[in-house]
């Protein structure tokens, strides 16, 4: 994995983590799967 690769996860992971915020029972099986 590249460093561009690299800040697009951690861009993403943020976009992903303020979503879940709004689904909050759906955040554990949701982060298990993407990481």
């Amino acid at each position: 994995m590249n460093g561009d690769e690299m800040k697009s996860l951690l861009r993403f992971s943020k976009q992903f983590l303020r979503y879940s915020n709004n689904t909050a029972d759906k955040i554990p099986v949701q982060l298990i799967h993407c990481f």
